[in-house]
């Protein structure tokens, strides 16, 4: 599978074929290459379809858009929400980030855990 920076106008119509196929990886990387053209919407839309089908990628992704705010307010209690759905499957930058918001709360015994 091509990643998202491999994404231009003459193959984008093979990963939304893909992706409205139910193919969780190419709705990931459609959501990446939306998130990164500043396309919010679409990445939102294809990011949560990605998730749902249970894509640790598409799961963090989230989490970090959650946690900057791309195309919405910032709320890191969902961002820790996706992190965490992302953790369970082992991902290592989301096990990072729960490790991080755990230390900004203060609470070392907890975020040792993640890193």
């Amino acid at each position: 599978m091509l990643n998202a920076q491999e994404i231009n106008e003459q193959n984008i119509q093979q990963y939304q074929a893909l992706a409205k196929n139910g193919d969780a990886e190419a709705q990931y990387q459609l959501a990446l290459y939306y998130f990164q053209n500043e396309e919010y919407d679409e990445g939102w839309y294809w990011g949560e379809e990605s998730t749902k089908k249970g894509n640790a990628n598409a799961q963090y992704l989230l989490g970090v858009a959650y946690s900057y705010g791309y195309g919405i307010p910032e709320n890191k209690d969902k961002a820790v929400e996706f992190f965490n759905l992302a953790a369970k499957q082992n991902h290592p930058k989301a096990l990072f980030m729960i490790g991080c918001y755990y230390a900004d709360m203060n609470n070392a015994k907890k975020a040792n855990a993640y890193f």
